[in-house]
């Protein structure tokens, strides 16, 4: 189940309004957290409050109006912005369509919960507006209108895809260690480990890719700032073959680590 979120973007301070730190992600994690708190606690817990729990989604984010980056204060990255404008454009993809709808109507009900309260009277007599979420107590962010997209399904074994968002691949016992196609067979290791734990979960079997048959050439390396730190992720088409269920599982869900972080969200460029 695939869905967009629409935001209208804004800040408390006139030199950052229009601008968004390089760790945006946790942003909209913070927003998916929060709607989830408030209208569906039950999925909150279930995301959130078991150890090691593999999350049924991935979520890519798409800002119209950007404009590249600026430096504001000194030239470390917690201090440099993207210049995104006033718009945002959150996807959602679920692995589980009963979790995905669940979620979408999280999203709902906070859309007209707002909606329905747009003032509200304060103990001393005074009005003011229902706010939206706020992260970091400097950015606001206002869900506009929401879109449901149409199911798709891959019934074939070969499928070329494209990056939403970038995705990470690492090594068992290298938790920090982010991989591309020219570390071999170690990036090759990691992402099949990956998919049999995912497929494991959300199929009851383990798959793997038909390796010989992937094309990662078309791929390239980007830095990405998440969690204080730089992780270099992938990005671009790439083929991928396999059984169609595992194929399939990859679309709906993501592909690689940190997925519910923004990272591994696919879309089908063609089938073969």
């Amino acid at each position: 189940m695939r869905f967009s979120i629409f935001l209208k973007v804004a800040h408390n301070s006139a030199a950052l309004q229009g601008k968004l730190p390089l760790d945006y992600r946790q942003g909209i994690a913070s927003l998916l957290k929060a709607v989830l708190k408030k209208k569906a606690p039950h999925l909150y817990r279930f995301f959130y409050h078991r150890e090691g729990h593999i999350k049924p989604f991935s979520f890519a984010v798409y800002f119209p109006d950007l404009r590249g980056d600026e430096v504001v204060e000194g030239d470390r990255a917690e201090r440099k912005y993207l210049k995104v404008g006033s718009r945002a454009i959150c996807n959602f993809t679920f692995a589980d369509e009963i979790i995905g709808a669940q979620v979408l109507n999280a999203f709902l009900a906070y859309y007209h919960s707002r909606q329905r309260n747009k003032q509200r009277a304060s103990p001393y007599g005074e009005s003011r507006p229902l706010s939206w979420h706020v992260w970091r107590k400097q950015w606001e962010f206002e869900i506009t209108h929401v879109r449901l997209h149409p199911l798709r399904r891959i019934p074939g074994e070969r499928a070329v895809f494209y990056t939403l968002s970038p995705f990470l691949v690492n090594t068992q016992g290298e938790k920090y260690l982010y991989l591309t196609p020219e570390a071999g067979d170690a990036f090759r290791e990691g992402l099949q480990f990956h998919l049999r734990e995912l497929s494991q979960h959300f199929l009851g079997r383990a798959y793997e890719l038909n390796w010989a048959q992937c094309d990662f050439s078309r791929l390239r390396p980007v830095k990405v700032w998440h969690y204080d730190q730089y992780m270099t992720a992938n990005r671009g088409k790439l083929v991928l073959a396999g059984p169609a269920p595992l194929l399939d599982l990859i679309y709906r869900a993501g592909l690689g680590v940190r997925r519910s972080q923004g990272f591994g969200m696919l879309e089908i460029w063609k089938l073969l």
